[in-house]
């Protein structure tokens, strides 16, 4: 599957993650802007990516970027593989 991504500012590992893994909502409810408009913008860092994706409020993350990166790459991942999975039990998704 093709998905559109946004940049992570300044990330060590990750330089961009899909877009589809992001809540439009909670881009608004952080930054008062959608998900493309921060992306036509430069991006979002990995203490925001995080907190979209965790549907909460935005915070600072105060631990080493890594370790920050990790956790980002965790939740995108089972966000990805949680949409993945629904779309397969549409059959919408063709087996590889």
């Amino acid at each position: 599957m093709t998905d559109k991504t946004i940049k992570i500012m300044e990330g060590l590992f990750l330089k961009a993650i899909p877009i589809s893994v992001l809540n439009d909502d909670w881009a608004q409810r952080n930054h008062g802007q959608t998900i493309e408009r921060l992306a036509e913008r430069g991006g979002i860092d990995v203490s925001e990516a995080l907190a979209i994706i965790e549907r909460r409020d935005w915070e600072k993350i105060e631990t080493e970027k890594p370790v920050a990166e990790l956790k980002l790459m965790e939740a995108v991942a089972d966000r990805y593989w949680a949409e993945e999975t629904y779309l397969a039990q549409l059959g919408d998704v063709p087996d590889d």
